[in-house]
């Protein structure tokens, strides 16, 4: 489905690069050859960070109920914008009224929020540095800390 948003865009001044592996890779790689579309298989997190850092922004497609979004959450942290499904506690790491998250499993507001992301960068820019203030104020060190200590003293 993310694939397909993209190249429903047709954006082709910028490359979406996948990152991971399974057992659809071989075939995704196969059905959707692209100048603009990179499948980077299993990649370090060394390199991840390197990449989300030089990036416009963070994409994800999950149709999981995700818990602790461990990729948007790196991604905040290095001041990029994320787009998301508003499922599971996604929601919960991000500003209120986020302007990027849209309804899952509706794949042209996918469309509309990556399109959000690309053209209009310096808004983008903007909210990656929400998200990174705003991880810091509620996801701190002392903060986690001071609530771990609250549960169990």
């Amino acid at each position: 489905e993310l694939i397909n948003a993209f190249k429903n865009l047709d954006t082709p001044s910028f490359i979406l690069k996948i990152i991971g592996d399974g057992p659809l890779l071989k075939e995704l790689k196969d059905s959707n050859s692209s100048d603009n579309i990179e499948f980077l298989g299993q990649v370090d997190n060394e390199r991840v960070h390197g990449l989300i850092a030089n990036s416009v922004g963070v994409v994800t497609a999950t149709k999981l109920l995700e818990g602790q979004p461990t990729i948007l959450f790196e991604a905040s942290l290095l001041k990029k914008p994320c787009v998301f499904p508003e499922t599971g506690g996604l929601l919960e790491f991000f500003p209120s009224n986020y302007a990027l998250s849209y309804e899952q499993f509706n794949y042209p507001d996918l469309e509309n929020k990556i399109m959000l992301l690309l053209k209009n960068q310096d808004k983008s820019s903007s909210i990656g540095e929400k998200n990174y203030n705003y991880i810091f104020s509620k996801f701190s060190k002392e903060i986690t800390l001071e609530k771990y200590n609250l549960l169990f003293n």
